[in-house]
């Protein structure tokens, strides 16, 4: 096997599997984990958005240095529409009631066919990650 891609089909296999094997039971005492999971549990349905699509990704706390950018963006491009994703649960309620953005969603915790089905869905024309959220 290549030894470039032998951590993909690692983290496939054999991590990711027991990773969310793990994240379900720890669901059943961990609230947190509980509502992640349960947010990541429908499908994303993408509304009919005008313009350009900006998206913009957080994974939590990174939502609040993205906030002047999106307000900024939305005064200079008032025809885009601006698309948010994040991770944690604990900035759901924060994202979805900001006015400057149009629609949002949790991250999928599904594999390639998923994000692949998302892309399609979302056809982004620019997407903007918060520096602190790359590991």
């Amino acid at each position: 096997m290549n030894s470039k891609i032998w951590p993909i089909y690692f983290y496939r296999g054999i991590a990711r599997p027991l990773l969310l094997v793990l994240a379900r039971f720890l669901s059943l005492f961990v609230p947190k984990i509980q509502d992640g999971l349960a947010m990541r549990n429908r499908s994303v349905v993408v509304p009919s958005l005008k313009g350009r699509r900006i998206w913009f990704h957080f994974a939590s706390g990174e939502f609040e240095y993205a906030k002047p950018i999106i307000r900024k963006w939305k005064i200079k491009h008032p025809n885009d529409s601006i698309v948010a994703s994040y991770f944690s649960p604990s900035i759901r309620r924060q994202v979805e009631n900001y006015k400057d953005i149009d629609f949002s969603f949790a991250t999928p915790l599904e594999g390639k066919a998923c994000w692949k089905q998302l892309l399609l869905k979302l056809k982004p024309d620019a997407l903007l990650i918060a520096r602190t959220d790359l590991w």
